[in-house]
């Protein structure tokens, strides 16, 4: 009997390696999948210095709401929220909409009071999205709609209370402040947005 030379020892060896059964409808394993570390966007000074002016601006709009000295007569102030006297028994503060005001000045304030909120809460979401790096998602159009409302209310507010400057009142500083806010949170935004 004559052996092999691959098999001296005349035993017939299986295959090697053993072949594993078939897998049906399972894929191969592949590369586990590795993700890129997030880069996060270093803020500039310019992004810094016009998200802290729109803050500023956002205060001076709030100053311009609270603040009832818009006109200012002896003994009595007047604001987009409504009148503050102040007489011997002590001081009141009343809405406009709490004595029979003229429907006009209720109206000019209540449209100058809500475009001045939403610009408040615009200038927030502008001040977030510019300090997270998305200043081209901020909402411009939003913001110009809502500046535009609470400078329509505030002018016409203003323009109408002027016409009693004969009858005593004088031009107080929140209106002034209300508008600085304004433009202040136009051009800053806009800054933002060009960038």
């Amino acid at each position: 009997m004559s052996v092999p030379i691959d098999n001296p020892y005349g035993l017939e060896r299986p295959p090697f390696p053993p072949s594993a059964p078939a897998r049906v409808g399972i894929p191969p394993p592949t590369a586990p999948i590795t993700h890129a570390p997030i880069q996060r966007r270093k803020l500039d000074a310019l992004t810094w210095v016009l998200a802290i002016a729109i803050a500023a601006s956002a205060a001076a709009v709030i100053v311009g709401i609270v603040a009832t000295s818009w006109f200012s007569t002896r003994g009595a102030s007047a604001g987009l929220l409504g009148l503050h006297a102040c007489h011997g028994d002590g001081c009141v503060t009343r809405t406009w909409s709490d004595f029979q005001a003229p429907t006009d000045v209720t109206l000019f304030s209540a449209i100058g009071l809500v475009g001045a909120l939403a610009s408040i809460v615009m200038a927030a979401i502008v001040t977030a999205l510019a300090f997270i790096g998305k200043e081209s998602r901020i909402p411009y159009r939003i913001l110009n709609g809502a500046l535009g409302v609470a400078a329509f209310g505030c002018t016409a507010f203003m323009t109408r209370l002027s016409g009693e400057i004969a009858k005593g009142l004088s031009i107080g500083y929140a209106g002034f402040v209300m508008f600085a806010g304004l433009v202040g949170l136009a051009v800053a935004a806009r800054f933002l947005v060009r960038r």
